[in-house]
């Protein structure tokens, strides 16, 4: 079982860019007063795919690959815990609008989209080795998606 620090700290990471907390904070008031969970679930998987493909980008990148190899925590360690914290931090943001809406389906939903788009962000970053592709095709995706 993986250990909640790296849990943790890859949430804290995802949350690093100073706008991330308010507009988190301001997404999961508005969908707890409105209770429109679908546009707080795209909302909030808009933010989260420029902080998770951000961390992917940074965990990935050429020059610190020899640094992350001396870490305890592995690379693989270090790509699920930001896999799950991408799940846990979605929870908490889209969890009020799910109450309000009494919609639980829409919150696993949510979860669910998350852990895939943070594996979707982590194998391109993999790839690229940086940031810039894996987000710009997480968007056109999620254009896509916030369209239908």
């Amino acid at each position: 079982m993986m250990p909640l620090a790296h849990i943790f700290s890859e949430t804290r990471l995802i949350a690093a860019a100073p706008v991330f907390a308010p507009l988190a904070l301001a997404i999961a008031v508005g969908g707890l007063l409105t209770g429109m969970a679908p546009l707080a679930e795209r909302a909030a998987l808009l933010l989260l795919i420029f902080g998770v493909s951000a961390q992917a980008g940074r965990m990935e990148a050429r020059g610190l690959a020899p640094l992350i190899v001396t870490a305890p925590a592995g690379r693989w360690a270090r790509r699920i815990a930001l896999v799950a914290a991408s799940g846990a931090l979605m929870a908490a943001v889209l969890a009020p609008a799910a109450l309000a809406a009494a919609d639980p389906a829409r919150l696993i939903i949510g979860v669910a989209l998350a852990a895939a788009m943070a594996v979707a962000a982590t194998g391109m970053a993999m790839i690229s080795r940086s940031a810039f592709a894996p987000r710009l095709i997480l968007l056109i995706i999620w254009y896509g998606y916030a369209s239908h």
